[in-house]
């Protein structure tokens, strides 16, 4: 069984997009709720989604709406890797403004 694993900062962007959405507009905010947790039910049922591109790795997907990314499926190390590659940023961030 394919397990989905949310980061803190996806956390974070889905309850910030929540509280912008229900102060402007709460059809939109449920409406979008249900369109990305729709989508990421069928990446989980769905782990194979994606063109083989490499042995063990897919491309990512991206699943839109109104032509906008509303969710995207990525490999493992395709996590990992925008992981420190974030934790890299930050820290090249950090020491520029030392």
């Amino acid at each position: 069984m394919t397990e989905l694993v949310y980061t803190e900062q996806a956390l974070l962007d889905l309850e910030r997009l929540g509280d912008f959405l229900l102060a402007t507009d709460p059809q939109a905010a449920q409406d979008t709720a249900v369109l990305i947790f729709e989508a990421l039910e069928i990446l989980v049922q769905h782990p194979e989604i994606g063109r083989k591109v490499h042995f063990g790795q897919r491309e990512p997907v991206t699943i839109t709406r109104h032509g906008r990314p509303a969710a995207f499926m990525v490999s493992p190390q395709d996590m990992r890797d925008l992981q420190e590659a974030r934790r890299k940023r930050g820290t090249a961030v950090e020491a520029f403004e030392a």
